[in-house]
């Protein structure tokens, strides 16, 4: 299970704030995805796992498991776009296939996936 590289992350506050304010959002019952046009580049990925899920182990797991999928994803996205991934309670007892076609499911109704 390899790591995103620091190029397709998001990680300052300013740049979660940006993409909350003026992107778009989907919602699934595992997650919720905002989305931001931004010139050219890769796609850039944040994601947050607040404390309502549980302790920082669960939060942990749960956020590593959602960084994979989008791994293996980031292929099928369009590219240019700055996306924001926070985590719903129901990851933390969802399995991998249910993330990935969740994840799939609400790329696919803001209009990232380019695999129809």
């Amino acid at each position: 299970m390899g790591d995103l590289r620091p190029c397709y992350r998001l990680k300052k506050r300013k740049e979660f704030s940006h993409v909350f304010a003026t992107g778009r959002s989907a919602a699934g019952s595992l997650m919720v995805v905002y989305s931001l046009s931004r010139d050219g580049g890769s796609v850039r990925v944040g994601f947050s796992a607040g404390k309502k899920l549980g302790n920082a182990v669960l939060r942990n797991r749960v956020r590593r498991r959602i960084k994979e999928v989008v791994r293996k994803s980031l292929p099928d996205l369009v590219n240019g776009r700055d996306l924001v991934v926070i985590v719903r309670a129901g990851a933390v007892k969802a399995t991998c296939l249910e993330l990935e076609k969740e994840f799939q499911l609400i790329c696919r109704r803001l209009k990232l996936w380019r695999v129809p």
